[in-house]
């Protein structure tokens, strides 16, 4: 009777497996199935190859077996694999040359873990792309742990590359990803129309870049490092042609940027610090935007939200802020912004307009500072007034009449020195106010080298002389 029961139980498997096929076959090997273990190598010349065997592509990394606390040392070669996670204690998992690709290979939405690192870990002259073969609703869990990228010289003398580029949509988490200077380049890319959001403290040195290509979202919620100022490091590149969001309290600090698509910086200020191609034709919002000892073009096409009382700073004495872009820069309200000279800056920062645009106030903010403003024929230049500390400096380069308008010229009388370019004399008495209207109607003064008439003239001495009667009652 025993017989029979054993006997009908095989003719019932048989029968399933002639039903489902290699299908059912393939659910008991996924039950049956183990990782693939693979066990870092010494040094960098005996590096084990990052690959998955026998068809489990879920692939751990372990430290070398006959020392488990050892630098743990890996290498890519263009190897697909499920899944790569990190077990024990090795001082680091470096993987030191070469590609590999984490295909997460889901078509449904979820979330699916691609890299779960517990450690320390380095790219070195090696690059890993996380991707999804069969859909793009899916998201990629990234845990990076600690990682360091970085391109280092080989035995030639000549740098690689070295990347995290990420061709889906992912969650990065862990505690930080540092892009250390290099003679080559490494960083992040985001790619894919890919929605990334980050928790990770990014740190991004010279010669590393931070790039959202077109159609993708990067948002970055933890800290952010971008810029280092000293000599001869020009911080990270930013390139955004999809959106860049920087979800955080903190002033975010590049080194370069390329913007064609929109860079947020939510609740801080935003600086673009060296490089003299950094060129907007996108959107940047911000508090604030400082320039540094940079050279910023403001292209067609390109916008400038900024907060409330808020002002383009120009904070070193290579500041060279282009709009030629009308009309580019506003307050997140609607309002006029400023363009401000910040205290201790040293020489003299360039403003220099090619097409129509209109801002609050000029701000020397701080004494002896120095400004020059360079108008091209046929473009307009308006404030609304003017705002200086003692001895400031302006100078007007190439200047050409009708230009250059204010609306409230008491300020004028504060600037110490004008110097002209293009005029007989080079002088501030060569210059005059000539009551007129903006080319919106906006009722003011036009900078000119004619005299203006008498009545303009008794406005102008009257406006200037309750400024100084204003400045005496406040002691200044």
């Amino acid at each position: 009777m025993v017989g029979l029961k054993i006997k009908a139980f095989m003719d019932y498997i048989k029968t399933a497996f002639k039903t489902f096929g290699f299908a059912a076959f393939g659910l008991f090997a996924c039950a049956a199935s183990a990782e693939t273990n693979l066990f870092g190598g010494l040094t960098d010349a005996d590096s084990t190859e990052i690959k998955a065997s026998d068809g489990n592509l879920d692939v751990v990394l372990n430290p070398n077996e006959s020392d488990q606390t050892a630098e743990a040392f890996f290498k890519g070669n263009d190897n697909t694999i499920g899944s790569l996670k990190t077990a024990g204690t090795p001082s680091s998992w470096t993987v030191s040359s070469g590609t590999t690709i984490i295909d997460i290979k889901q078509a449904g939405e979820g979330s699916f873990d691609a890299l779960t690192n517990n450690g320390s870990m380095s790219f070195s002259n090696s690059i890993f792309e996380i991707v999804n073969s069969e859909g793009t609703s899916a998201v990629a869990n990234i845990n990076v742990g600690d990682l360091t990228i970085k391109s280092v010289e080989d035995a030639e003398g000549a740098y690689g590359y070295a990347y995290l580029r990420i061709k889906t949509n992912a969650n990065l988490t862990g505690s930080s990803i540092t892009c250390l200077p290099s003679g080559g380049m490494n960083g992040i890319t985001i790619s894919n129309n890919s929605n990334v959001v980050s928790n990770v403290a990014l740190s991004l040195w010279r010669g590393s870049e931070l790039k959202v290509e077109a159609g993708s979202t990067f948002t970055q919620k933890a800290s952010s490092s971008l810029y280092f100022g000293s000599i001869g490091n020009v911080g990270a590149t930013v390139t955004v042609a999809g959106k860049l969001i920087f979800d955080t309290n903190e002033t975010v600090n590049v080194g370069e940027a390329k913007i064609t698509g929109e860079l947020t910086v939510t609740n801080a200020d935003f600086g673009i610090m060296n490089g003299s191609y950094n060129s907007i034709s996108g959107k940047i919002t911000a508090k604030n935007l400082w320039i540094g000892s940079s050279w910023v073009k403001l292209m067609n096409g390109a916008k400038v939200v900024l907060g409330e009382n808020a002002a383009i700073v120009l904070n070193d004495s290579s500041a060279r802020l282009t709009v030629n872009a009308e009309n580019a820069v506003s307050r997140v309200n609607g309002e006029l912004a400023d363009i401000c000279v910040h205290t201790g800056t040293r020489g003299t920062p360039n403003l220099l307009v090619n097409a129509d645009n209109k801002f609050n106030k000029l701000i020397l903010h701080g004494d002896s500072l120095k400004i020059a403003i360079t108008v091209a024929d046929g473009a307009h230049l308006s404030f609304k007034e003017i705002s200086v500390g003692d001895n400031a400096t302006l100078t007007i380069k190439d200047f050409v009449e009708g230009t250059i308008f204010v609306e409230d010229i008491s300020g004028w009388e504060n600037i110490e020195t004008v110097a002209l370019s293009g005029i007989d004399g080079n002088s501030k008495d060569k210059l005059h106010w000539n009551k007129g209207q903006y080319i919106d109607g906006t009722e003011g003064f036009w900078l000119s080298t004619t005299v203006p008439e008498p009545a303009t003239c008794a406005l102008i001495f009257g406006a200037m002389a309750m400024t100084f009667a204003l400045r005496r009652r406040l002691g200044k």
